[in-house]
Order: C-alpha cells, then sequence, then structure tokens
C-alpha cells in the first residue's frame, strides 16, 4: 500500500495541509450559518408583510360587505346573508 510506508516530512505535509482544510470549512461553515440567518429573516419579514396583506385586505372587504349590507333595505339583505 502506498499509504503505509510515508516519510515524516510527508505525513507533516499533509497533517499541515489537513489542518488549513479544517480552518477553511470551520469559516465556510461559518458564513453558510450568517447567510442562512439573513435568508431566515428576510423569509419571515416577507411573509409578515404578505400576512399584513391579507389581513388588511380581509377587514377590507368586511368593512365593503358591511357598507353594503348597510345601505340595504331590511327585505334585501337577508338573501345576502
Amino acid at each position: 500500500m502506498a499509504w503505509s510506508n510515508l516519510s515524516k516530512n510527508l505525513m507533516s505535509q499533509i497533517e499541515q495541509i489537513e489542518g488549513g482544510l479544517r480552518l477553511m470549512v470551520r469559516a465556510l461553515v461559518g458564513r453558510i450559518k450568517k447567510v442562512q440567518r439573513v435568508i431566515v429573516e428576510a423569509m419571515k419579514k416577507e411573509m409578515d408583510d404578505t400576512v399584513s396583506v391579507f389581513v388588511y385586505a380581509n377587514r377590507l372587504s368586511k368593512c365593503v360587505i358591511v357598507e353594503i349590507v348597510g345601505a340595504l333595505s331590511v327585505h334585501s339583505s337577508g338573501p345576502v346573508f
């Protein structure tokens, strides 16, 4: 096997490379987590905005329905409900 008889110098270089890679992986994972937090916060804000639009639209339609029903006579408002 090629890996069984490595020189100490080569093993030292491999360990240095592995150590550098571990540091890079930690840094990349940190950056990914930061980006994920930003994305989640942006999605939450977007969802909150969307919900508020639907809530407002729902209130508006209720208000319009109440005004329409209020404008109808007692006899003509019955079929609406």
